[in-house]
């Protein structure tokens, strides 16, 4: 048997909550060997997502995303059990790994105190396994879900508008990371963004995760 970067950890901690009449899933220690998947994702840094002559990506702040399409039966086999976890099936979007590399710098145009980074909506299930490791085995800022009567039907572009006023939104929970946790939630019902509420992200560390889309059954 090959020796897969993507084996599942030996000591899973699974909690479920019913929020909202949805099921947020967290599941400590996930990897077996999360700094090989982070190596993956960083070496070398992905480029910056969505930027073109309008966007304020890489000025303002960094947007990397590494998509990445490879043969994996370990890896393969991880998104199905999520799947079956979640209760959906893996989004097809030609690519089988997606990992956020993000970073902000300390300006006037990333106003904290009175806007939320572009809250938006997925097709399903969102699973984030988040890969700082400057932490510890503490939490740090995670993933801020919003009211889901908030949510706008037409957002901005990405990229484009991505600071959303705080008034446009309520948020109702904020999910926590932690390096190697994977948290799993529902993408479609509750408006989502990373929870940019503090200068953890700014000018020294990235926020580093890996994430699987999922979509409801026809």
């Amino acid at each position: 048997m090959y020796d897969s970067i993507f084996q599942l950890g030996n000591n899973w901690k699974i909690t479920t909550e019913e929020f909202m009449g949805s099921n947020i899933i967290i599941i400590d220690n996930f990897y077996k060997t999360p700094h090989l998947i982070r190596d993956f994702t960083l070496t070398p840094l992905p480029p910056l997502w969505r930027s073109d002559q309008k966007s304020r990506n890489g000025c303002f702040y960094q947007d990397r995303r590494l998509q990445a399409t490879f043969e994996d039966s370990i890896h393969n086999n991880n998104s199905k059990l999520l799947a079956q976890m979640c209760g959906q099936k893996l989004t097809k979007d030609g690519a089988n790994f997606t990992s956020n590399v993000t970073k902000y710098y300390k300006h006037s145009y990333n106003d904290i105190d009175n806007y939320y980074w572009w809250p938006h909506v997925d097709q399903g299930y969102n699973a984030i396994i988040s890969l700082n490791t400057e932490f510890g085995d503490n939490e740090y800022p995670g993933t801020a879900l919003y009211h889901p009567d908030d949510a706008n039907s037409n957002p901005p572009p990405e990229g484009l508008s991505p600071w959303i006023p705080k008034t446009d939104y309520r948020l109702v929970k904020h999910i926590k990371a932690k390096y190697n946790r994977c948290v799993l939630f529902d993408g479609l019902k509750f408006p989502h963004a990373m929870h940019i509420n503090d200068y953890t992200f700014f000018d020294e560390f990235y926020r580093v995760n890996h994430v699987y889309f999922f979509e409801p059954h026809d």
